[in-house]
């Protein structure tokens, strides 16, 4: 049989110069043969039948993405129906004790789980919500105590237990549940599927929580006008006192779980591994946690290649693609440099054991859970050797990873606006001093380098300030700057002494919840009353300055030393949210930096002069008397502070006769 090409299918295609319509159709009359047209069919068919299987399994079997932003109609009913009950007191869950079944073949989760429920308010609790995962089957719920009714509502994941007797405060009750997930069809989003047959992840989004969850709400402010909600702010604000009090929250639980799964492969879970079997042809792995943990978990199943290591009585363990070996040995060797850092900076590791779990994905993307911190395979592959900046970056990602350890599950934030500050930024400075430690002030200052690039690229500085920032440009890169600007004015052990008083006073289960207020205060607190100005300026306003340096000239002095004049000029703003610029007077402490001709071994200008200088608004003369000749001069010139614009800081000296 003849085949066929693909542009004999398009037969009204022109292939010559015969533009006419008419013309072209004659031709293809004549193309279109009895093999043509059998061809032409059974590609239509083929066609109908993939193109309709590939439409029912993303959009009718698929519920993975059922309830993100684009369903409106549950969001509003959820809302509407349910809202009344934001903020009441709900029973926190204190111990959670789980049997985790994962079927690869049918890409099926099953669990029962049990959580043991305090009243930890001071209100009595008549009645109990829970928040059922969307997207799974919530296939029961029990509470230990009798009851006067129960509401289900399946459809917008949220039940209603009435007691016959109110809870007090302190009293605790037992609730059970099962849970399946059977993700029928295939991702329309792209996402990695969550039971996969060699990289199974999944977090805790599939147990039952406490109360009304306001995440499940619209959060643009021109959709809820559209739908006829009442105003809220995107996220509540630092003073709100439900997210204070965490009053729904899951808070620091102990936690065990049995976790079954195929067999050769390994199962992941919290805590520490205590025992391992198999069992009519699966494999079982028992964890538990010594120490209470965040209640934020996540699950791993794959067939790992596991490499171990130590730092003093905690094990270190990354399981891993067998052929992803790349960045194993870096893995472990930042883990123990953070693991020793950390904890003499800020208390112990409370854990016996920190995980390195890598999953399907080609992001390089990492997330802490409590004792296991997950990587993508795009992780995995990086070669820090190849980057042309010098720098290693994988190092430096998994310092931020385990300081997550202290900054996110044993400092955990109210979900208020700015709390990323608490995670993120301090995760990121803490890395960044690890590094320090561990590879040098070089290497330092090459990772200060990129953060200061990618903050200060050509963009809008239109911003909130970073104590209610919620962009991850803010967070994770200005947060750190902002961070290192203070240290640099006040000194480390300051700093450090300010984060060690934020951990004791909000440490696990210590309400109210910390906001980005609690380290400004404690910030404030550790600064000279001179520089206030400066904490204020870098967390509580969106402030940048402008510095310049017009000229330097040097003459040799008769004792042999060298003056230099600077002529510098220095501006300063704030600016809002909407991008309107104010200048505002300017009277700061900044540093003025001389330095040598670059140093051979170093291949970098050598400081001969680094003092701090009362700067003001506008044009101005510096003069100070060095030891040494000076090569380059100039203002700010290790960009402290936040200068949009930083190749004019620092210019060439001029040598005078």
């Amino acid at each position: 049989m003849r085949l066929f090409s693909l542009t004999e299918f398009f037969s009204l295609w022109p292939r010559s110069k015969e533009q006419d319509f008419r013309q072209r159709l004659r031709m293809a009359g004549r193309r279109f043969t009895r093999n043509t047209v059998v061809t032409a069919a059974v590609a239509l068919v083929l066609v109908l039948t993939f193109g309709g299987m590939i439409v029912y399994n993303m959009y009718l079997l698929d519920t993975s993405d059922a309830y993100s932003s684009g369903e409106e109609e549950w969001r509003v009913e959820y809302e509407l129906r349910y809202g009344k009950y934001m903020g009441i007191p709900q029973p926190r869950v204190t111990a959670t004790s789980l049997q985790v079944e994962i079927y690869l073949e049918q890409r099926v989760v099953e669990i029962s789980g049990a959580y043991q429920l305090v009243n930890k308010s001071e209100l009595m609790i008549d009645s109990v919500h829970v928040a059922t995962a969307l997207g799974g089957e919530t296939r029961s719920v029990r509470l230990n105590l009798p009851l006067k009714s129960e509401f289900v509502d399946e459809k917008l994941g949220h039940r209603t237990y009435v007691l016959e007797k109110p809870l007090s405060p302190g009293d605790s009750l037992g609730m059970e549940f099962r849970v399946r997930y059977n993700p029928l069809g295939f991702s329309s989003t792209g996402k990695d599927p969550s039971v996969a047959q060699n990289g199974t992840n999944f977090g805790d989004w599939l147990l039952p929580v406490m109360g009304y969850q306001s995440g499940r709400e619209f959060l643009d402010a021109k959709q809820r006008q559209l739908h006829g909600l009442r105003p809220r702010p995107e996220v509540p604000p630092l003073d709100d006192s439900f997210a204070l009090m965490d009053v729904a929250g899951q808070g620091w639980v102990k936690f065990e779980a049995v976790v079954g799964t195929d067999e050769g492969q390994m199962a992941i879970a919290p805590g520490t591994l205590r025992k391992t079997w198999t069992q009519n042809g699966r494999r079982y792995f028992q964890y538990g946690s010594g120490e209470p943990i965040r209640g934020k978990f996540g699950f791993f199943s794959a067939a790992y290649a596991v490499r171990k290591g130590r730092w003093n009585d905690t094990e270190i363990q990354v399981f891993h693609h067998p052929g992803h070996t790349l960045n194993v040995d870096r893995i472990i060797r930042g883990t123990q440099a953070s693991l020793g850092y950390l904890t003499r900076q800020f208390g112990a590791y409370k854990h016996r054991q920190i995980r390195f779990v890598e999953v399907p994905g080609n992001s390089p993307t990492l997330f802490a859970f409590p004792t296991n911190i997950y990587f993508q395979e795009g992780f995995a592959l990086l070669k820090a050797e190849e980057d042309p900046r010098g720098i290693d970056l994988p190092f430096a990602i998994v310092a931020q990873e385990v300081a997550h350890q202290w900054w996110g599950h044993q400092l955990a934030p109210a979900e208020v606006g700015g709390a990323a500050l608490l995670t993120e930024t301090l995760a990121w400075h803490s890395a960044l001093e690890v590094v320090e430690a561990s590879l040098g002030p070089k290497h330092f200052e090459g990772l200060m380098s990129m953060l200061r690039r990618e903050y200060l690229a050509p963009r809008t500085r239109a911003s909130e300030p970073l104590l209610r920032s919620i962009t991850k440009l803010q967070v994770y890169r200005k947060g750190p700057l902002a961070m290192y600007a203070l240290r640099e004015y006040i000194g480390k052990e300051q700093v450090n002494n300010a984060l060690r008083r934020l951990l004791e006073k909000h440490g696990p289960g210590i309400a109210p919840l910390s906001t980005p207020l609690d380290l400004y205060r404690e910030l404030k607190a550790a600064t000279p009353e001179s520089l206030d100005y400066l904490v204020h300026d870098l967390f509580a306003a969106n402030t940048f300055w402008d510095f310049g340096t017009e000229s330097a000239t040097a003459r040799k002095t008769n004792a042999g030393n060298w003056e230099v004049t600077l002529d510098v000029w220095a501006r300063k703003m704030v600016i809002d949210a909407e991008g309107v610029e104010k200048d505002v007077p300017l009277n700061d402490w900044v540093q003025i930096g001389l330095f040598a001709p670059a140093n051979e071994l170093s291949g970098s200008d050598e400081p001969v002069y680094m003092k701090k200088h009362r700067i003001r608004s506008g044009r101005q003369k510096i003069k100070v008397t060095v030891p040494a000749k000076p090569a380059h001069a100039g203002i700010d010139p290790r960009f402290l502070l936040f200068d949009w614009e930083m190749n004019n800081n620092v210019t060439d000296v001029k040598i005078e006769d």
